[in-house]
């Protein structure tokens, strides 16, 4: 996981931002990870058969009162990989659940940065800290999802956690737009 914090200070504009390269595939409901999505060379030395690059990048520009906000979860093909021999689409599905994991958590982030009380003189602290807290949090159930499921091979753990995930992002549905607008106090 890559995670890129900018802070830059321009007069009264202030600027945070995380933002792709131009490989980067941003997570969109009609458009499912294919292998010719996975274009980094497999490890191998690693036993995992497949590895997902999936990041969650925020952008935020206060200008006056006005934040204005863009919250995507990434894929990044390049530093993404599959073992040729191991291609099936039932771990295809496994690979999607990371890059549904991160959109899951990228509204989580959404919804924290819309329900919070930024200030002009906390707004990069208040920012910071909720960007890290979702981080930290989407890396543990990263984690989680595939020690759970044994990195896709229990099959009935697998599909606890698809039912997990789509649940919780049914439940986070009204912030799935990545671009949206904030007050500061």
């Amino acid at each position: 996981m890559h995670r890129y914090l900018l802070l830059l200070c321009i007069g009264p504009l202030i600027l945070l931002s995380a933002r792709p390269d131009g490989t980067a595939i941003a997570w969109s409901k009609p458009r499912l990870l294919t292998w010719a999505d996975f274009q980094g060379t497999p490890l191998r030395s690693s036993a995992n058969a497949a590895l997902s690059q999936v990041s969650i990048l925020p952008h935020a520009e206060a200008t006056g009162e006005t934040i204005e906000y863009e919250v995507k979860a990434m894929f990044n093909p390049t530093q993404s990989w599959i073992k040729v021999d191991k291609k099936t689409s039932y771990l295809l599905k496994h690979e999607q659940g990371h890059f549904d994991i991160g959109e899951l958590f990228a509204r989580k982030m959404r919804k924290e940065l819309v329900l919070h009380t930024f200030t002009q003189a906390t707004f990069a602290t208040d920012y910071k800290e909720i960007t890290g807290k979702i981080n930290t949090a989407f890396q543990k159930f990263t984690n989680d999802y595939d020690a759970e499921t044994q990195h896709s091979l229990i099959k009935e753990k697998q599909e606890e956690w698809n039912a997990r995930i789509a649940k919780e992002m049914k439940e986070l549905e009204m912030y799935s737009t990545p671009h949206f607008n904030g007050k500061l106090k």
